[in-house]
Parts: C-alpha cells; structure tokens; sequence
C-alpha cells in the first residue's frame, strides 16, 4: 500500500536575483507524492543486460556530493530530495576511451495507474574522444490521473568527447515534472541538448552546464509548446569558465489556451574564458489572450575578452503569412500549425533519428489540432 509523502523544495534559482517583486527569482514548491516502486522499462533492462546501463551499488551521500562538483546552493535541494526518495536504482551510462556508439541509447519512463511516481537518478560518463546519443523520453499513459516524476542527471564529458542528449517529455494535465541536469566539459569536448516539452504538466526544468575545459561547446535547444492549464518553468545556466568556449542556447515555444511559461537564461563569463563566446535567443508564439509568458535572459561577465548576446520576444502569429496560405487553398487550422512548426523547426532539425523527429511532430500535431477543443 503506497503512502502520501509531502515536500517543500526551491528550485530554478536564478544565479543572481531580480527584482522581488517581480517574482521570477526562483520558485517555492510544495509537492506531495505517493512513495512506491518504479520499475525499469524492458528497454532499460536490455541496456542493463548488454552492459552500457549500470546500476551504481554505493549510492551514498558522500558520493553524490562529490557528484554535484560545488555543492552549489541552487541546485542541491532537489540532489538531495531525490537522493532521499528515489524509487528506481541509480543508474550509470559509462561510454570509455575512444568508443563511439553509433546506435542511440533509449531510456523510457511511463507514468501510470500503477506507477504514478518517479523518482530517479543517472550518471553518465563519457570517455576521452568517446561519442554518443542517449534519448530519455517521459510519458504519461492516461489524459487524467495524479503523477509525479522527479529526477537529477549528472553528465561528465571527457575531453574531446561529444554527447547528444535528448530529452522528450510528453506529460499531460495531472502532471508535476522536477528535473535537474549538471554538465562538465574539459578539454574540446562538445555537448549537445535537446529538450522537448510537450503537454499540460507542471514543469520545472533546471539545467547548468560548466564549460570548464578550453575549447570546450555546448549547444542547447528547446521546445515547449504548453496547453491546457500547464506551466513550463525553465532555468538554463551555461557558464564559461575555459578559455576559447562556445555556447549557443535557442528556445521556441507557442503556448496555448491558459498556459503559462517562465524563461530564465543566463551566460555567466567567469575569469579566464578568454576568447569565449555565448549567446541565447528565445521567442514564443502566443495562441491565446490567457496565456502566460515571462522571460529574464542574464549576461554575468568577469573577463574582457568575450562576446556575448542575448534575445527574448513574444507575439502572435503573422496575420499576413496566415492570409498568404489561406489564400492558396490550405484551411486555417493546417496553416497555423505550418506557421508554429516553422518557428520550431531550427530546433526539429537537431533531432536525426527520423522515427524520433516523427514522433516529436506527431506529439506536436496532436497538441495544435486539440486547440481550442
């Protein structure tokens, strides 16, 4: 018999506050879950069996601050709160010296009647000069219900390594999604996200990755389309703290019907990234009047040598491309989904794997003809 657990947690801390009042500095949560087991996905199993996925036997605290690199105040609330309460085996992907795995790895986590609560941890290690994809995707199985899903990912990428991860996340109404994600870099070594956020869920994603080695990338790209009475509250910290690092962060979004979200995005140059170069560019489309948008994009810079730029817009559609297809025979509701995929494409064509990128536009699709219903 599960048992109702309660939590009161802060989360998406931005690195320097805002205004108070405005009250964008971060958000105060009190959550409440049932505590029982989760049980891995077949896919997850067959991962565990070839060797690639491994279960981390000493889960100990101590561990898991070393894990974290600084202990840094803004994301060690829910470190700790998953440490506490996870439900699923830690998990570690270890990828060694100069492997390159050319099939993506698949991790599925579904939420349902019998598995209502996740709570989750993964490590994952990447080799020198090693190469991979991992594909993490997030469902719920059922339109109603109470689910709760909480995780914290920390990811090492060797030097000259390259990681592509992509996180899906198709969670409906009914929905409160927590994750944290931490990222290392040394020396040229290259990471690239993709972060899918599709649904009605309460959502509150936190990613920070340090580019501590010269030469180091990171290129992150995010999608949120949001209906219903959802909410999307995102946190992107990438700090440069080697010389010669790039970062590139693109977010698109349309939100719909009385939907909410929240961009925080900061480029922070610390001393010594000479030579770096950062930017950030989020826009949103706005399909209804109720509909909630709020953007703080940060530039914090200690060194004199950088470029660093930074962008945040928001509007409706364009009435004269919607006149323009119209005209040409395609009936307004096909043109407006035209209109939203072409403003998230830049971000659809980071995601290779065809049956993958099929999915995302099916999910995209589903979203946009429900509209309005």
């Amino acid at each position: 018999m599960s048992t109702i657990q309660t939590a009161s947690l802060e989360v998406n801390l931005l690195p320097v506050p805002t205004w108070r009042h405005l009250k964008m500095n971060g958000c105060s949560l009190d959550i409440s879950f049932e505590q029982e087991p989760f049980f891995p996905s077949t896919g997850m199993l067959a991962l565990e069996k070839e060797g690639v996925l491994q279960r981390i036997p000493d889960f100990s605290k101590q561990g898991r601050e070393k894990a974290v690199g600084e202990g840094k105040p803004e994301i060690q609330a829910l470190t700790s709160f998953v440490q506490k309460n996870c439900n699923l085996p830690p998990y570690q992907v270890g990828v060694k010296e100069g492997q390159e795995l050319e099939d993506p790895l698949m991790m599925d986590y579904l939420l349902d009647g019998n598995s209502p609560t996740l709570i989750e941890t993964l490590e994952v290690d990447m080799g020198p000069r090693s190469s991979a994809t991992l594909i993490r995707s997030f469902r719920t199985s059922q339109n109603t219900g109470s689910f709760f899903h909480a995780g914290s990912t920390r990811v090492h990428v060797g030097k000259k390594a390259n990681l592509t991860l992509l996180h899906m996340r198709f969670l409906d109404e009914g929905t409160t999604d927590l994750d944290e994600l931490y990222v290392t870099l040394e020396e040229e070594a290259t990471f690239t996200l993709v972060e899918i956020v599709m649904g009605s869920a309460q959502s509150y994603i936190d990613t920070h990755v340090a580019m501590q080695g010269h030469g180091s990338e990171c290129t992150i790209g995010c999608i949120n389309v949001v209906d219903k009475q959802g909410s999307a509250d995102f946190n992107f910290h990438v700090e440069h703290q080697g010389a010669m690092t790039n970062s590139s962060l693109l977010v698109r979004g349309a939100l719909m019907d009385n939907a909410s979200k929240l961009f925080r995005g900061t480029i922070d140059f610390h001393k010594g990234c000479k030579g770096s170069k950062g930017s950030e560019d989020e826009y949103s489309v706005l399909l209804s009047p109720s509909v909630k948008n709020r953007s703080v994009p940060l530039i914090l810079c200690a060194e004199e040598d950088v470029e660093g730029s930074h962008a945040v817009s928001s509007g409706r559609l364009d009435h004269n491309a919607l006149f323009y297809l119209t005209s040409r025979g395609i009936d307004e509701k096909n043109a407006k989904r035209l209109l939203v995929e072409a403003q998230l494409y830049p971000i659809l064509a980071m995601v290779s794997d065809e049956q993958i990128l099929s999915e995302i536009q099916g999910q995209l699709s589903k979203r946009l003809d429900s509209y309005g219903k």
